[in-house]
């Protein structure tokens, strides 16, 4: 008499017949941390493809003593699954071993899935927002101390594109007219007061037009760089909308990239405006009210 084989999609337990035929399902959103195992296995046999100082069998030990003690910890059947391999251990998001899952998963997969991979399990995860926070808190940290290959640097550029492409989506927008230039500072009324500092410096001129210790518009980012680091800005505003707020209320015409990104040129005024605006106001986590 045939065995009917008998369709399932979590692991064996030790409690289980091993005897029973059975079939293993796994969904294209779901991590099999067998699958991992084979694959980075397979990529191992090509010597150039590995990071300088990684030894294969030190690091296959390591990646099936993980395997296992997660086995051990859920009563799973470690022989049965993983020697011979006859089945897949798929790793749920609940699961204490997901975030290694989800870094030795993106070690291995074929670079050109990898933005399809994180968009898929991003649209199966409970909370998206959630799980973009995942990758970027914890799987990010783990793939750059695990990635064993050599085209480790492509994979991490991958990753964090997708970060920043997410980043932007999901990113409140602050509507920078709510936010006046009183508002940007933690100590009230230092607006004032900043003011009469930037004209007595000749930073602006009397009527309150940018100058700049340059004599360019750029060294405004500068300005903005010292106030920040140096605890006169709230902390919960980024570089970009403090630049546009600067830049409307001094007039200034700057690319969104500029207010981003310091020029080398600009960072060159950094030390005078230090000597301008030193470290004399404690940081405050306020936000604007």
């Amino acid at each position: 008499m045939k065995l009917k084989t008998i369709t399932r999609t979590k692991p064996l337990k030790l409690s289980e017949n091993r005897n029973t035929l059975w079939k293993f399902k796994q969904e294209k959103h779901e991590i099999d941390i067998i699958q991992i195992y084979q694959e980075i296995e397979k990529k191992f046999n090509d010597s150039t493809s590995l990071k300088k100082g990684i030894v294969k069998v030190e690091y296959l030990n390591r990646l099936k003593e993980e395997v296992q003690f997660y086995c051990e910890n859920n009563k799973i059947d470690f022989e049965y699954h993983f020697e011979p391999i006859c089945g897949k251990i798929i790793i749920d998001n609940n699961s204490q071993l997901y975030v290694r899952a989800l870094a030795y998963q993106l070690s291995w997969l074929d670079k050109d899935l990898i933005r399809l991979f994180l968009n898929r399990y991003n649209d199966n995860y409970p909370k998206k927002r959630d799980f973009v926070n995942l990758v970027e808190s914890q799987v990010y940290k783990v793939f750059l101390k695990i990635c064993p290959f050599r085209d480790f640097a492509e994979r991490q550029k991958l990753i964090t594109d997708w970060l920043e492409f997410y980043a932007k989506r999901t990113k409140p927008k602050t509507d920078t007219n709510l936010i006046t230039f009183e508002k940007l500072f933690i100590v009230p009324n230092y607006d004032t007061m900043l003011l009469k500092i930037l004209k007595d410096k000749s930073i602006l001129d009397t009527d309150g037009s940018w100058i700049g210790l340059s004599y360019t518009q750029t060294d405004v980012t500068s300005l903005i760089t010292v106030l920040k680091k140096n605890g006169y800005i709230r902390d919960n505003l980024s570089q970009e909308i403090v630049g546009r707020v600067f830049c409307k209320k001094f007039n200034i015409t700057l690319s969104e990239s500029s207010m981003r990104h310091q020029s080398k040129k600009s960072k060159s005024y950094d030390d005078d405006y230090e000597l301008i605006f030193p470290l004399i106001v404690k940081k405050s986590p306020k936000s604007i009210s």
